[in-house]
């Protein structure tokens, strides 16, 4: 998802769709693609 926000140019997007993620997910620190896509962000 984080992919096509990327290309659509809306980035603004991807940081509020990370955000949720981390704390809606109790094991997202320990996630190999949430950390991947959250290196490509930043």
């Amino acid at each position: 998802m984080t992919k096509s926000l990327y290309r659509a140019g809306r980035l603004d997007e991807i940081s509020d769709i990370l955000e949720k993620t981390e704390q809606n997910n109790l094991r997202a620190h320990n996630d190999a693609a949430f950390n991947f896509a959250k290196g490509l962000f930043t």
